[in-house]
């Protein structure tokens, strides 16, 4: 596959991945929120996890990184991480900050892991 292949499949799952995590936030902030949607979408998140994982590698393969992988690939893999656990922090910030401007916080906190591993990539 090419590298255009690679970079749009993987911005493109990483746009989802923030629509779908608005969708979340929603779910989980509804006064009679929808199990059947919300099992949905948590399914999606896990698509689309695997998704920006499997881009990132093939990007990876096709920029031909030696494997000693430098740092900048370890933290991309970190904050990965983090996103993937987001639907977490989502449902416990919804029971311990809601209506809450720590809420908002959460929210800062996964914006500022996605710019950062937009920064990294860009900076490397």
């Amino acid at each position: 596959m090419s590298y255009t292949f690679y970079s749009l499949l993987h911005l493109g799952s990483v746009l989802a991945l923030g629509l779908l995590l608005g969708a979340l936030w929603g779910i989980y902030t509804s006064p009679s929120p929808n199990k059947k949607l919300r099992v949905l979408l948590l399914s999606l998140h896990g698509l689309i996890m695997f998704l920006i994982l499997l881009a990132g590698f093939g990007l990876i393969v096709t920029i031909k990184v030696p494997f000693p992988w430098p740092l900048w690939i370890y933290g991309k893999f970190t904050i990965w991480l983090a996103l993937a656990l987001s639907p977490v922090f989502i449902k416990k910030a919804n029971r311990t900050f809601h209506n809450s401007k720590l809420y908002f916080l959460i929210w800062l906190i996964l914006f500022a892991l996605a710019l950062s591993a937009l920064l990294i990539v860009r900076l490397k």
